[in-house]
């Protein structure tokens, strides 16, 4: 049963929890001081769905709040585990007696410790007696979430009815987990899975992920799932955020869980990401892993992604002289994509002892800061490759009539690279364009199906207006 958290709105809006998909209504009472319990009950009736009312952050006064609670005939009412014994007790024998049923709850602001630890903890919780134990606990790494798996798969071998909820940036993950109750988000508030893709979840449904970097929304994952409902696919995409140089761990757990392919937000050596093989480990940008009953396989989206975007906008690139500005992951995958169709490339770094570390690894030519204006004198295309590069770098007076100035950053058609090569009079093509053709080959990469590029324009057009304008 998927359960989604109430909010504040309860009071107001409770049509709006009606026909998300879950079964179940948290209520958190400390929201709601003040407001008699039997009120936020008739409310919670209007939406449909079954209640649970949940006591976190009232364990040090659970008993008098319980007593409350129990009048307004929950469908379920949250006990702590931490309760005193004697309000317990007398909680619990109140609900038998009335037909209510009760939910026995650890949670804790600490990452769980141990599988056996977690277990131990939520095993004193089934013995309360309660109809469901209840843990929650931090998801922040990889490692908590591990812990949480076996946790997970130890309670279901002994019978134990429960459900876990994750807080953190990894908690949609926990969503996921084995157990009789399945915590989620709504709308985009709150921790865990959104409601929105859990409740298209069956015993077939592909599981996909995508990784965004820290603090991200998972607007990258809308748009993925976005084309997998666009071409009738029985798959989700689940959008996860972290630090990019944790994605070799995270995408292990992800294999271990089941998960079809991952998709990366930015490009990692492959290098980082020791669940591929030898020869994958040696490709030096990954941005999609596939797992495929021949094996685990890293692919490149973002230099196929920039060939297609330039051919769109009629521009050949062999025989040109090109200046790849960048040093990382995705300015390799762009530079290597050119040089296999025949131009010329040099990567431009800030320092030269990084372009020529970076280059030599593709066996293209290498140039520092000092040098690069008089280099793009002598080429004819620009692509910028990493967003971290300062705004004038390329200098803004280097840039010249003759060129075309590609830019990878997916922000639209309005950075301050396009803006400065619009001025000189260079042909320009956008990041909005690379990103489109870099979603499409995505999907193609992890189902075998190529979205229409309209699809995929109106998904991110639909992500900008959540996230703000696209320009």
């Amino acid at each position: 049963m998927i359960c989604i958290r109430a909010g504040r709105d309860l009071l107001d809006e409770p049509e709006r929890y009606r026909g998300t998909g879950a079964g179940l209504l948290e209520i958190p009472l400390r929201l709601f001081p003040g407001v008699n319990p039997g009120k936020l009950r008739l409310q919670a009736d209007r939406t449909g769905l079954r209640t649970l009312a949940a006591l976190d952050g009232l364990e040090d006064r659970a008993g008098t709040v319980i007593e409350r609670a129990l009048p307004a005939r929950f469908d379920y009412v949250e006990i702590p585990l931490g309760t005193d014994v004697e309000s317990r007790g007398r909680a619990l024998a109140r609900a038998r007696k009335a037909g209510q049923r009760t939910v026995v709850s650890q949670r804790s602001r600490l990452p769980p410790g141990s599988v056996e630890s977690t277990v131990r903890a939520l095993q004193k919780c089934s013995r309360a007696g309660g109809d469901l134990v209840l843990g929650a606990f931090p998801a922040a790494s990889v490692e908590d979430v591990r812990v949480l798996l076996g946790a997970s798969r130890a309670l279901r071998a002994m019978g134990v009815p429960f459900g876990l909820a994750g807080t953190g940036p990894l908690s949609p993950l926990v969503s996921l987990l084995p157990g009789g109750l399945t915590f989620c988000s709504s709308g985009g508030r709150g921790d865990g899975l959104d409601v929105s893709v859990a409740s298209r979840i069956g015993p077939g449904t592909g599981r996909f992920a995508h990784i965004e970097g820290a603090g991200a929304r998972a607007r990258g994952a809308a748009v993925l799932d976005g084309c997998f409902r666009a071409l009738g696919l029985d798959a989700v995409c689940v959008g996860l955020s972290g630090p990019m140089d944790g994605a070799g761990a995270l995408f292990g757990l992800l294999v271990e869980m089941g998960f079809l392919g991952v998709s990366l937000e930015r490009a990692v050596p492959g290098s980082e990401l020791p669940v591929l093989p030898p020869e994958g480990r040696r490709m030096p940008s990954v941005s999609v892993v596939t797992v495929r009953p021949g094996g685990i396989f890293g692919h490149d989206t973002d230099g196929p992604a920039l060939l297609r975007a330039l051919a769109e906008s009629g521009i050949r690139v062999r025989r040109r002289r090109a200046v790849v500005a960048g040093t990382g992951a995705a300015a390799l995958s762009a530079a290597s994509a050119l040089r296999r169709n025949g131009a010329r490339v040099a990567l431009a770094g800030r320092s030269l002892r990084g372009a020529l570390r970076a280059a030599r690894s593709i066996g293209a030519a290498a140039a520092a800061a000092p040098s690069v204006a008089s280099l793009l004198r002598r080429s004819s295309l620009l692509v910028k490759a990493d967003p971290e590069l300062p705004q004038d770098f390329p200098a803004p007076s280097s840039l010249h009539a003759g060129l075309v100035v590609a830019d990878l950053d997916g922000t639209g058609t309005n950075t301050p690279i396009l803006r400065a090569a619009g001025e000189a009079g260079a042909q320009t093509v956008d990041g909005t364009a690379v990103a489109i053709h870099r979603v499409a080959e995505t999907v193609s990469l992890l189902t075998g199906l190529r979205p229409s590029r309209a699809t995929v324009d109106r998904l991110i057009s639909e992500k900008a207006r959540r996230g703000g304008a696209r320009d």
